[in-house]
């Protein structure tokens, strides 16, 4: 209602602005029709399920290979893993900072 009646809403951000700006557009996509966000270098912020739900509602544009697009709770994950990994292989984390 209001003097707003007819407008959209559109949210943006970079890096993590573009995370809270995807989140916003999420939640407020039922009490705002139209609403939709821009996030330029997200970080990953929702489910593998959630995120095919946003499908239309949040357009996402990042450069090349930038991790922080790409890092999620399984890489930290598989990054802790192998570190173990490393740690109970006597020598191992010598010969990876030697090479």
């Amino acid at each position: 209602g209001g003097s707003c009646e007819g407008y959209r809403l559109t949210v943006c951000g970079h890096s993590l602005g573009a995370g809270v700006a995807s989140l916003l557009a999420l939640r407020w996509r039922g009490a705002r029709p139209g609403v939709r966000a821009f996030a330029i270098a997200p970080p990953c912020t929702v489910s593998e399920r959630l995120a095919g739900e946003m499908r239309g509602l949040v357009t996402s544009v990042v450069l090349g290979d930038d991790a922080v697009c790409r890092w999620s709770v399984g890489s930290t994950k598989d990054l802790l893993t192998a570190a173990a990994a490393l740690a109970r292989e006597g020598g191992a984390v010598r010969r990876c900072v030697q090479a």
